[in-house]
């Protein structure tokens, strides 16, 4: 699986990659996320998405949530 931060222009600013805890899909996780945010002034408005993939690389499941970002 692979976790991303998306800017407010939905371009990755940061990524990592994080192991399944489980073959279910059900299962807790927790990972740092080293980003550049490319808003320099304060806050804004980004997402967090969580890509799983099949085992021949195409997407199974994206699970994306709108965060707030600061510098």
């Amino acid at each position: 699986m692979t976790l991303k931060v998306l800017d407010h222009f939905y371009t990755d600013i940061g990524h990592a990659t994080v192991a399944a805890s489980s073959v279910n899909g059900q299962g807790s996780f927790s990972t740092t996320v080293p980003y550049t945010s490319s808003f320099q002034g304060g806050t804004q408005e980004g997402i967090i998405a969580l890509y799983a993939y099949n085992g021949d690389g195409s997407f199974a499941a994206v699970v994306m949530v709108k965060v707030l970002l600061s510098v």
